[in-house]
């Protein structure tokens, strides 16, 4: 499955590749800065690349919107189409902007679906496949790592969640990841903003989020109770992490070793590369027997190997057109060719308007549906204040909707006074009330100091 092709990572701080077939694996490793010129840089991390130039790029966890969802369907394409209704609630963007799929977790109730579903900015996967290109590779699918790295747990940990539900961390330099098993399946994972490099002098603030994370999980899915937290950080003591989580979690903490099962070639190249445990999700994509990983290429961003096929027919084309010339037949393939060309143009306008016409169907649906159970201020409304009372220097990473009214914002504060201002204008919002401030996380990057926050709030009307 794996054989000819590298996978791929990019961060904010640095590129990972991996490639070769399991397990024999090559390694690559890349420092990058935030501020230089992302094509410019691949280009040159790939210029003398041993490996394919066929790569499987792997999303990191903040790229991605999870929602677990429980819709009255069991046939496929019906739960697309619900899923696609719920875009707008996950997230303020509409089904055009997003690349959205669904993962079966569970069994549901007769005749419904469990399911958790994905969305990510069709912006940020352009973004990094257009920037591979310059270093000739081309991105012949794409995989969220919440699927990789559960594949890497199901082949060399999965003996550690046979008794109860578990939680997985994984952690690189800047942030980290959770991976919540629900007996032998995983069924969610949650992003935390503290990697290797800040976690020993943050304990309080790093058990503080993931405590969050595992409120905001029991909390919506009652009954479940992660019982053991495994991890593999240098310098961190399961006593010392156990401390620091909310005292509500009753949760066992061990630290173990992540790499401890893979085969004897991988893990040579785990020791002498120094890998941290984040690294799972590329060794993830490599172990997957036959596995199917669940596709985020967006539909008309083509191929390396659908651009070969389509060169191959232009070079066909030109041939025989070439050929049709030396055979004195310029006027018939001009002709031929301007006609062509013509209704190519035509296929491709009305193969162009389809999925907007689907678009603006399924759209109606959805505000119809909305219009019926919604009473008071309008959704546009509603969005609209939200971003007129954001000050210049707040960024939105998340904005949700839940039933009943209630919403939740997550974002980043350039200055503690608009962190401030933005819970006050919204007090003051003729069009919200209760408003909550969940946490507010200080962070630090170069020589910037920012505050990740959380907001509450629901609709006054």
């Amino acid at each position: 499955m794996t054989s000819g092709l590298t996978a791929v990572q990019i961060t904010d701080y640095e590129v990972r590749a991996l490639g070769g077939q399991w397990p024999n694996l090559f390694f690559l490793q890349k420092e990058r800065s935030p501020d230089q010129d992302l094509r410019q840089d691949l280009k040159e991390t790939f210029s003398k690349f041993q490996g394919s130039k066929l790569c499987i790029l792997i999303l990191p966890r903040h790229e991605a919107i999870l929602k677990e969802l429980e819709l009255p369907s069991t046939d496929p394409g019906e739960i697309s189409r619900m899923i696609g209704l719920q875009i707008p609630v996950m997230v303020p963007f509409d089904q055009s902007q997003v690349v959205y799929r669904y993962f079966c977790t569970k069994s549901g109730k007769p005749g419904y679906s469990v399911v958790l579903a994905a969305a990510v900015l069709n912006q940020a996967i352009q973004k990094y496949a257009d920037a591979l290109i310059p270093g000739s590779l081309g991105v012949t699918d794409i995989f969220l790592s919440f699927e990789t790295l559960s594949v890497f747990i199901d082949r060399f940990l999965i003996g550690l969640v046979e008794n109860g539900d578990s939680v997985f961390l994984f952690a690189n330099r800047k942030s980290s990841e959770l991976i919540i098993y629900q007996g032998q399946k995983a069924v969610f994972s949650y992003y935390v903003p503290f990697g290797q490099n800040d976690i020993a002098d943050n304990m309080s603030e790093f058990g503080h989020e993931i405590g969050r994370c595992l409120s905001d999980f029991e909390r919506t899915h009652p009954g479940v109770i992660p019982g053991k937290l495994f991890y593999d950080l240098e310098g961190v003591e399961a006593a010392e992490l156990r401390k620091f989580l909310q005292s509500e979690h009753e949760v066992e903490v061990q630290k173990i070793d992540f790499f401890s099962a893979v085969p004897d070639q991988v893990r040579g190249l785990v020791c002498k590369e120094r890998m941290d445990s984040s690294w799972a999700a590329l060794l993830g994509f490599f172990a997957a027997d036959e596995r199917r990983f669940t596709s985020f290429l967006p539909q008309g961003m083509h191929s390396s190997k659908i651009r070969h096929q389509n060169r191959k027919i232009l070079a066909g084309f030109f041939s025989s057109l070439v050929a049709m010339i030396a055979a004195g037949s310029i006027l018939t393939g001009s002709i031929f060719h301007r006609h062509e060309s013509y209704l190519r143009s035509l296929k491709e306008q009305i193969q162009s308007l389809e999925p907007r016409l689907e678009n603006i169907r399924q759209e109606t649906e959805f505000l119809s549906m909305l219009a019926e159970k919604t009473t008071g201020l309008s959704m546009v409304e509603i969005i609209s204040e939200i971003y007129i009372l954001l000050p210049e220097d707040v960024f939105l990473q998340y904005l949700g909707m839940r039933e009943q009214g209630q919403f939740e914002l997550q974002g980043t504060a350039l200055a503690d006074q608009s962190l401030s201002a933005i819970q006050t204008a919204l007090a003051s919002s003729d069009f919200f009330k209760k408003v909550d401030l969940q946490y507010a996380t200080k962070r630090r990057r170069f020589d910037k100091e920012y505050t990740e926050f959380k907001v509450t709030f629901e609709k006054a009307r």
